[in-house]
């Protein structure tokens, strides 16, 4: 067999996983180990844009399972304040290291993304709406940055 012809059917049989004489194929890397706990596993606390607290939970799997915010709407001469505290949640981690927390809850609507730095700093965006249905309330928007940390207070 000349060297083309055995690069290519290394090639094919590292693909298919079958074994030729003379070539060692190795499964590929952690396939047979237990899933590793995540690294971003525990409680992020952090300050948004306007001085809002947020605070959001990674579970061992890598999902962000609770997500609580502060946020400041402003409409035609009103301002709305709130916190907005979601539970239950099971919003994974990507591979790019990015999540995005979506909810609608009556007439607001709110979006949370993310990305992780590091093992221990975060950072995204928060966009918030708040639609008057009634014609008496204030409708406004915000959007703004945040900033968290892993364990901060």
């Amino acid at each position: 067999m000349n060297g083309q012809t055995r690069r290519t059917l290394s090639a094919l049989a590292a693909v298919l996983l079958i074994p030729l004489p003379g070539l060692a194929v190795a499964a590929p890397s952690g396939a047979t180990q237990a899933p590793r706990a995540s690294v971003y596993a525990g409680t992020w606390s952090g300050t948004t844009g306007q001085d809002k607290d947020l605070t959001f939970k990674v579970n061992s799997r890598g999902r962000v399972t609770y997500l609580q915010v502060g946020w400041s709407a402003s409409g035609a001469g009103c301002q709305i304040e709130a916190t907005t505290t979601m539970k239950s949640l099971s919003v994974p981690i990507s591979t790019h290291k990015k999540f995005q927390v979506r909810t609608q809850m009556g007439n607001t609507s709110l979006v949370v993304a993310g990305q992780m730095l590091s093992k221990a700093k975060s950072s995204g965006s928060l966009r918030v709406t708040v639609v008057d249905t009634t014609g008496y309330g204030c409708s406004g928007s915000a959007r703004t940055s945040w900033t968290a940390r892993k364990g901060a207070a």
